[in-house]
């Protein structure tokens, strides 16, 4: 009896690790209000303010930055690859930006990119999804980025942060483009949104005490295999 309790308690033990170690998507559902503006070389003409709807999908893939592209200091935390990553889909009137490599023909570098920055009266998290084509005539590049101001600043000694902490107070933004720059000029549109909600969707991962009851109830058949094989 008391090999199969070691047994046992070994099993739920790798068990609850796995799952503590398993990064899981989470999808946020967003409203909000904002403008969309096309670039007029020096400066951008509203073509669209109203209502804005969508999903924003954070995963963190890492505890934090790390590797060549990354850096950590007392004021900012960024990793270009293997932190967070993020992909966004807005909708407003009837239309849908979804920044992706098919968006614009010729977007082949990709930047996944999550940072944190000291500001003077407040702390913002970015979390961004970026595809580029940096190559003649012109740097296109569509992107969304998740602009959050924050007064906490536990992502200091907690480099999960970006995805913690995530209720709007009126200052958090999504912030999206798809635009061309070539001589110095912008062309294309950019758009902002004021988000009014930003609500986590339920997982449906099982959680750690239901794989531990899973894991005891195995590690007992198993058991009572063995005796019946015994006898």
């Amino acid at each position: 009896m008391t090999e199969f309790r070691s047994r046992a308690t070994a099993l739920v033990a790798c068990l609850l690790t796995g799952a503590a170690a398993h990064a899981v998507p989470v999808i946020y559902d967003f409203t909000g209000t904002g403008y969309i503006c096309t670039y007029e070389p020096s400066s951008c003409t509203e073509i669209y303010r109203g209502e804005f709807t969508g999903t924003v999908v954070i995963d963190v893939l890492a505890d934090g930055p790390s590797g060549p592209d990354s850096s950590v200091d007392e004021s900012s935390a960024s990793d270009y690859e293997g932190w967070v990553w993020s992909d966004f889909l807005i909708e407003w009137d009837g239309n849908v930006f979804d920044p992706s490599p098919d968006s614009v023909p010729g977007l082949t570098h990709i930047d996944h990119l999550t940072t944190v920055v000291d500001h003077p009266n407040s702390d913002v998290v970015t979390n961004r999804e970026y595809y580029a084509q940096l190559d003649s005539p012109g740097q296109h590049f569509v992107s969304a980025r998740l602009i959050r101001s924050s007064n906490d600043t536990t992502w200091l000694s907690d480099l999960s942060f970006p995805v913690t902490g995530l209720a709007p107070a009126g200052t958090n933004l999504i912030a999206f483009t798809d635009a061309v720059y070539e001589a110095g000029i912008f062309t294309g549109w950019k758009g902002s949104i004021t988000l009014s909600t930003f609500t986590p969707r339920p997982t449906t991962v099982p959680e750690p005490g239901t794989l531990a009851l899973f894991g005891l109830g195995l590690a007992g058949l198993g058991f009572a295999r063995r005796r019946r094989a015994t006898r």
